[in-house]
């Protein structure tokens, strides 16, 4: 993963979600905004993205004293992804390849990345995990197959909360002995 100026706006966006969950305060958010603007102007852009946005919030608790602006916005991730789960484990143990089925759905649960994107609601969760068995998987699902037999270990790198929950899906289908 490369850091392009595209990453810039994000980054910004990223800042100022984190500073309105934080405070109800514009003047706040707004020096917020223009700190991280500065730092922009500053970052390694050989760094990745997901480092660099780590020293944006690394600056933010410093800031604030906040630990983690995003306590509120996971554990409702969590609840619905948690609510959703025995209808989507009986989808997956009814498809013809429940490991694709599992695919799918960690695939699908991406959509709860908040550094991508402002926001989510449970109508957006509902309807991308809907539409996530349909959807084609790019890449080489018979490689991958084939890599997870064959692999002696697995390591699994999970993600961000709700995420998370969908990932279990897939991670009960791999070779448990291996992950």
């Amino acid at each position: 993963m490369r850091t392009t100026l595209d990453c810039i706006p994000c980054f910004i966006r990223q800042a100022l979600d984190a500073s309105r969950m934080i405070s109800a305060d514009p003047s706040f958010h707004e020096s917020v905004v223009r700190e991280v603007m500065l730092w922009a102007g500053r970052m390694n852009m050989d760094e990745t993205p997901p480092l660099l946005a780590q020293q944006i919030h690394r600056r933010l608790r410093s800031l604030t004293g906040v630990a983690d602006p995003y306590r509120g916005v996971k554990d409702a991730a969590n609840r619905t992804a948690l609510a959703l789960l025995p209808r989507l484990s009986s989808l997956v143990n009814e498809s013809i390849d429940p490991l694709e089925a599992a695919v799918k759905f960690s695939i699908a649960g991406n959509l709860m990345d908040l550094g991508a994107k402002s926001g989510i609601s449970e109508d957006e969760i509902k309807e991308s995990l809907a539409c996530a068995l349909d959807e084609r998987i790019l890449g080489d699902y018979g490689y991958f197959r084939e890599a997870v037999r064959a692999a002696e270990r697995i390591l699994y790198l999970a993600d961000n909360a709700g995420e998370i929950v969908l990932d279990r899906l897939l991670i009960e289908r791999l070779p448990l002995n291996k992950v």
